[in-house]
C-alpha cells in the first residue's frame, strides 16, 4: 500500500479552516483537525473533520459510557466534539473504525507538567 501524504495546499486549507473555527468559536480552547485518506471505493480521496477538545461534561459521559462499550463511547465523543468537516468520518462505520477512531486519542493529549516534591 502506497503511503499518502497531505499536499502543501491541503495543509494550508486545513490551517485556514482551523483559524476560522477558532475565531467563530472563541470558547473553544483547541481545534483538532483529523485527515483520513479515502480508499478505493470511497466517495472522496481525503476526508477532514474538525473536533474541539471535550469539555468536562462530555469527557465524563465518555468515561462512563466507555466502561460499557468503548467503541460506542468513542463514536459518541466524535459526534459531540464535532465542529465542522466531513461528518461521515463519525457516521460511516468503516471511516470511523479504521480512520477516525485510532486518531481520537489526540484529543486527550495531556498538558506538560512538573511535579515538585518539596
Amino acid at each position: 500500500m502506497e503511503e499518502k501524504t497531505l499536499t502543501l495546499e491541503q495543509t494550508e486549507e486545513i490551517k485556514k479552516t482551523v483559524d476560522r473555527l477558532k475565531k467563530e468559536n472563541p470558547k473553544v480552547k483547541r481545534v483538532v483537525p483529523v485527515a483520513v485518506f479515502g480508499n478505493e471505493g470511497d466517495s472522496k480521496e481525503l476526508y477532514v473533520i474538525y473536533l474541539k477538545e471535550p469539555d468536562f461534561v462530555t469527557f465524563s459521559k465518555f468515561s462512563t459510557m466507555g466502561k460499557k462499550d468503548e467503541v460506542a463511547a468513542m463514536r459518541q465523543l466524535a459526534k459531540e466534539c464535532y465542529l465542522a468537516g466531513d461528518k461521515e468520518l463519525a457516521d460511516d462505520d468503516s471511516l470511523f473504525l479504521f480512520g477516525l477512531m485510532p486518531q481520537l486519542i489526540n484529543l486527550f493529549q495531556a498538558r506538560q507538567i512538573a511535579v515538585l516534591n518539596l
